[in-house]
């Protein structure tokens, strides 16, 4: 009988390798701050990744977008956390000063807690930051400024950017150099309305015996405005559903039925920024009306739109 024989080799242990990252990135959306006025000091706009976004001493105009950037991976592992790494802040050179970015935060457009690529190792990023704006920003475009970023999963990292844009416009601002006045008028024997035209700035009567108007003084009022060239502004006038009164001394009212205003709604300031606004109205004498002086206020409010 002949002994038996063999040979026992150890074979290697074959293991799939971990997938590694192959990170492909791209802006498919750059990060938008609208349009701005700044106020008097400086001033910030914190935009979320979600595009809600919180004003300090700044405000919004509706005149342009303003929204997140979008970010879009591809290439990494299904199913494997990443890290998305910005600079700590940004200068954007403006005038004599600069503004800054800060505080980008990213968060998946998906309702994912953390970053994690999806099961075809993709993931796209909403981005937000804070723009902080230095005292008296002049007018202008922001220059279309890069911001990098860097992707980081499993030791692999990819850098690419997006950019910020948008718009810095001058502060609009309102001077009253005529207060609206009806001037003298005589207490009607029926209830009469005296209506004040804003574009002839004559008065004239419905209603009522027609014989109230008196004396040769009175005015329109006249608002003189400056903000940002050849932009339009929108005028709100106080709305029926609060009534406006005159009032004497001693207490006796005359209610404003309504305000106009020549141009009517609003206008587009000039070449020079300049613009003119004149305010009419209507307002209703009763008979027997007590006599006196009488005198109110009203609110105006110009806005860029």
């Amino acid at each position: 009988m002949r002994p038996a024989s063999f040979l026992l080799t150890a074979l290697p242990l074959l293991a799939a390798a971990p997938a590694r990252c192959e990170l492909k990135l791209t802006a498919t959306a750059d990060l938008r701050f609208g349009t701005l006025v700044p106020g008097e000091g400086p001033g910030s706009l914190v935009l979320e990744p979600d595009g809600k976004a919180a004003l300090n001493g700044v405000y919004a105009s509706s005149g342009r977008p303003r929204g997140p950037a979008v970010l879009h991976l591809e290439g990494g592992p299904a199913n494997r956390p990443f890290t998305v790494e910005f600079p700590a802040s940004t200068l954007v050179p403006w005038g004599k000063a600069s503004l800054e970015l800060d505080r980008c935060q990213a968060e998946l457009r998906t309702p994912v807690t953390g970053l994690v690529f999806d099961g075809d190792g993709r993931a796209e990023l909403r981005v937000g930051a804070t723009l902080k704006l230095p005292t008296q920003a002049g007018p202008g475009e922001l220059p279309r400024t890069p911001v990098a970023f860097r992707v980081v999963c499993d030791g692999v990292a990819a850098t690419s950017f997006f950019h910020l844009e948008g718009r810095i416009m001058l502060p609009l601002r309102a001077r009253e150099t005529e207060s609206l006045d009806f001037g003298s008028l005589f207490i009607p024997e029926h209830d009469t309305t005296v209506v004040l035209d804003p574009v002839t700035g004559d008065r004239s009567v419905r209603g009522g015996n027609g014989a109230v108007l008196a004396g040769r003084s009175w005015a329109a009022g006249r608002f003189e405005l400056d903000g940002d060239p050849l932009e339009k502004v929108s005028i709100r006038l106080p709305g029926t559903a609060r009534r406006q009164f005159l009032r004497n001394p001693a207490g006796d009212a005359i209610e404003i039925l309504q305000f106009t205003t020549a141009p009517p709604g609003g206008l587009v300031l000039d070449g020079g920024g300049k613009g003119r606004v004149k305010v009419g109205a209507t307002l209703l004498l009763k008979k027997g009306q007590a006599p006196g002086r009488y005198a109110g206020f009203y609110e105006v409010v110009f806005a860029y739109p």
